[in-house]
């Protein structure tokens, strides 16, 4: 791997690892706060599995793609779902967050058929939000997608060790 593309891999990743702990510490917070909600449970699933991802991530990338040293290859596994599970999620969101920033309506239109769901949250405020969650959950599905592929391409250094 070009050392350019590794440097910008790696920086990228350590974003997606900033991103994960913090996604984890307000989970658990919210979950401390009001208790196991189904929502708060499923935000639980993804944050574990974004910390994973980006565990293991870094642990291929330093091992495999900087040591070129093999890893077990079980690890070869973890990574491939938890990634899947990002890109699926990545997805959807970012689905979501191009149909609300075309439409601003819909957020007059759920903020009147339920007051207060998006609490003092302005509508520019929340688009605001939503722009930033598209450009993260855009970056998030990349690498998910260049990890998977560099998986794919590094498969020989998976061993049983």
């Amino acid at each position: 791997m070009k050392k350019g593309l590794f440097i910008a891999y790696r920086l990228i990743g350590t974003l997606i690892s900033l991103m994960a702990y913090m996604f984890l510490f307000f989970v658990l917070a919210a979950i401390f706060e009001k208790g196991l909600q189904n929502i708060l449970i499923l935000s639980l699933f993804l944050a574990a599995c974004l910390v994973i991802y980006s565990a293991l991530n870094g642990m291929f990338s330093r091992m495999v793609l900087l040591l070129q040293q093999p890893i077990r290859r079980s690890l070869k596994d973890w990574i491939k779902v938890n990634a899947y599970v990002w890109v699926i999620y990545s997805g959807l969101s970012i689905i979501c967050c191009l149909v609300l920033v075309a439409n601003p309506s819909i957020f007059r239109m759920i903020s009147q058929q339920q007051p207060g769901i998006f609490g003092t949250i302005t509508e520019q405020q929340l688009r605001s939000l939503m722009i930033g969650n598209l450009i993260l959950m855009s970056i998030v599905l990349t690498h998910c997608i260049w990890t998977l592929r560099l998986v794919k391409r590094f498969g020989e250094y998976f061993q049983e060790l």
